[in-house]
């Protein structure tokens, strides 16, 4: 098994220099925004009082978001320039690329679940379909026929339409989405 690459040595000071540059970056967002620096206060509104951060809060998310980008996409060693881009980088977009990653993890997860309902929804159909085959060879061979569900033939002509039976899972998916 190879040793892992660090930038600074070690897994622990690269996620502190990440979580520093990190927050550089996102104290620069905040430095860029048209009401300036916003220092901690008390808030009240409707007779809801609240703590705001103020610009505590950008770096805090700086911070974060470029040791998620580090730990997702560690650089090799020797890239110190591309490390110290990145997480400079990640803490500019802290809020954007929390979120955007937030939201992939939902999408790969709707995406599995989509998946499972549709060869859930395929072996359905198998199953219906095959017993709308046995029961009509049963009756042509002058058996007594075996019970069947009312409509099964027309409920896996539903689902064979439905589902458009297709070899390429990824185009199947989009059609239910």
């Amino acid at each position: 098994m190879a040793a892992a690459a660090y930038v600074f040595g070690s897994a622990a000071q690269d996620i502190l220099w990440a979580a520093v540059l990190g927050s550089l970056g996102g104290l620069g967002l905040q430095l860029l925004q048209e009401k300036g620096l916003e220092l901690p206060h008390l808030n009240v509104e409707d007779d809801i009082t609240f703590w705001n951060v103020g610009f505590v809060a950008p770096i805090l998310v700086g911070a974060l978001a470029s040791v998620l980008v580090y730990t997702l996409n560690p650089p090799a060693t020797g890239e110190i320039l591309r490390f110290i881009g990145t997480a400079l980088a990640a803490g500019i977009g802290g809020q954007a690329v929390l979120k955007s990653y937030v939201n992939g993890q939902i999408a790969n997860l709707n995406a599995t679940r989509a998946a499972t309902a549709i060869s859930s929804m395929q072996t359905l159909h198998d199953r219906l379909q095959s017993a709308a085959q046995a029961a009509n060879a049963a009756r042509v061979a002058g058996q007594p026929q075996a019970a069947m569900p009312p409509h099964a033939d027309e409920v896996a002509s539903h689902l064979s339409q439905t589902l458009q039976v297709d070899a390429d899972p990824k185009r199947r998916l989009r059609r239910w989405q």
